[in-house]
């Protein structure tokens, strides 16, 4: 299929997207009806209308091609196409159902297994993208049609990771035409992925000969991260890093490693299906580097601490030499101990009981302080600790990583 034809395709199927986004804006001004699929996800009367009219014109200027959906395939054996039409009506729903502008409806057509053509609408935001090719990427607004940078070039044909061996400068010159691009539609963040020696799409590698994050310089490469995170951050789009099956940053202990050695500029993208290949826990993840959900206050709360469970009546020991300031009693925190250890430095041990020591009262690095209790806590005996450094509170692990 020759450049004429993709961009007489994208130009019959410019007037139906601004169409069927305007449908499913009517009908949400109307009151969406919904209901819950089979994967417990939900689907409006405005994803089953636009999906229709996108169906439709499809089949109409291109009989020939099947079509699969994010709502409904016509072809029971899609998994084994080569050339097809991919739509997804409607993405975004919870924010097509919660009255917000992040939703779009989108349509690519894949020729031999390869994306070729693609249009995007976000009728909210009155913004549709569309590419039928290398260098042929345009945003139409205001009927004005904008020719957009690709980013490609004839050497670099793919936005490439941080390698271990590269430099920060020379990433960021890569990232910079992706990064204006992504400010230019509006979008929230920019998601990072580390691809160097990356086992994905090679059929003839086992996964398990991925590379391994220990193989490299992992403090060196937080840093190039932290410092990329920090240059897209300044930029107005923040960087979240995704982790992924067949890379070196695959399991919870790599995710933990790239979260605590980068700094607070890093977002995480947490894939739970990624993470359930590799045979992790989200929970864990989401506990030291999520917000937390309150379900009795409704809100969320950063958790800048480590929860560590133990038996009742465990010691609890001083991590270093100081001078005890707080001993009191916070909600949510129950019993707490706070030293001071100089330098702006102060450690926090919450949920103890039975204190072996006195404000005012110095104490050395080891010494028993508490018992480990459950008081203020709502799941059992634990030991929620701390560490405060120059009016900032410090991830507890990445502190004791850099002592």
């Amino acid at each position: 299929m020759d450049d004429k034809l993709k961009k007489k395709i994208i130009y019959e199927l410019i007037k139906t997207f601004i169409n069927a986004g305007d449908i499913a804006l009517e009908l949400r001004d109307k009151g969406l009806k919904k209901i819950i699929k089979d994967d417990n996800t939900p689907v409006t009367n405005g994803d089953l209308e636009v999906n229709k009219i996108i169906t439709n014109k499809l089949k109409e200027i291109t009989p020939e091609i099947p079509i699969v959906s994010e709502e409904v395939s016509d072809n029971k054996d899609s998994n084994n196409l080569s050339t097809f039409w991919l739509i997804d009506p409607i993405d975004g729903t919870y924010d097509y159902l919660n009255n917000k502008e992040e939703f779009t409806l989108n349509a690519g057509l894949i020729i031999n297994k390869k994306p070729d053509i693609a249009i995007i609408n976000a009728p909210a935001k009155k913004r549709l993208f569309y590419t039928f090719g290398i260098n042929n990427s345009f945003e139409l607004k205001d009927n004005i049609e904008k020719k957009l940078d690709s980013g490609i070039n004839s050497k670099n044909k793919e936005l490439s990771a941080l390698v271990y061996s590269d430099n920060i400068k020379d990433e960021i010159s890569r990232i910079k035409p992706q990064l204006e691009l992504f400010k230019s539609t509006g979008a929230s963040v920019i998601v990072y992925g580390e691809t160097y020696r990356t086992v994905q799409n090679k059929i003839g590698i086992p996964l398990n000969r991925r590379p391994k994050l220990d193989q490299f310089d992992i403090k060196d490469y937080g840093k190039k991260l932290s410092q990329l995170a920090e240059f897209c951050e300044d930029k107005g789009v923040p960087l979240t890093f995704h982790h992924h099956m067949g890379t070196a940053v695959e399991t919870e202990e790599e995710i933990s490693k790239i979260m605590l050695t980068t700094s607070k500029e890093v977002g995480l993208l947490l894939d739970t299906g990624h993470l359930y290949f590799a045979e992790g826990n989200y929970k864990n993840l989401i506990s030291k580097f999520g917000k937390q959900w309150n379900s009795r206050l409704k809100t969320t709360t950063d958790n800048p601490g480590i929860d560590i469970k133990g038996q009742p009546g465990s010691p609890i020991r001083s991590t270093m030499s100081g001078v005890v300031t707080t001993i009191t009693y916070i909600r949510g925190y129950g019993t707490t101990v706070i030293i001071d250890h100089g330098g702006g430095f102060y450690t926090v041990y919450s949920h103890v009981t039975n204190i072996q020591t006195q404000v005012d009262s110095e104490v050395r690095s080891g010494d028993v302080i508490a018992y480990m209790g459950d008081s203020g806590s709502v799941n059992g005996s634990k030991l929620h600790f701390e560490v405060w450094g120059k009016g900032q509170k410090l991830d507890p692990e990445k502190w004791l990583i850099k002592k």
